[in-house]
């Protein structure tokens, strides 16, 4: 009984939401470290980071779009359904997160 209240149904539009949450995080990730000197939480990506923002937003936009795309051409199938939960889930978190640290940078101008 309980399956059939539990169905994911995400869709193409929820993989759009998921490409603007990861431009805003590039864009915002950017900023924090141009302007603020803020490190990225991802250690891999704080490493790509340290080399140029130009390899960050390079290896960010592959990475993800590569990920957006497997997600795209098997969105019918649980597995597939399951990762744009728990992407979208992620990034939103992220989002928030993002919002947070622009509260405190402006606070402490």
């Amino acid at each position: 009984m309980w399956k059939k209240h539990f169905q994911l149904n995400f869709d193409k539009k929820h993989l759009k939401v998921i490409t603007l949450l990861i431009l805003l995080d590039i864009v915002a990730t950017m900023m924090w470290y141009s302007f603020s000197n803020v490190k990225e939480w991802n250690t891999i990506m704080d490493s790509i980071l340290e080399v140029s923002l130009v390899s960050f937003v390079i290896a960010k936009l592959s990475i993800s779009f590569f990920t957006i795309h497997v997600l795209s051409k098997y969105i019918s199938k649980k597995i597939s359904q399951i990762g744009i939960g728990v992407v979208l889930t992620t990034y939103s978190i992220v989002t928030i997160l993002h919002y947070f640290v622009f509260l405190f940078l402006l606070s402490n101008f």
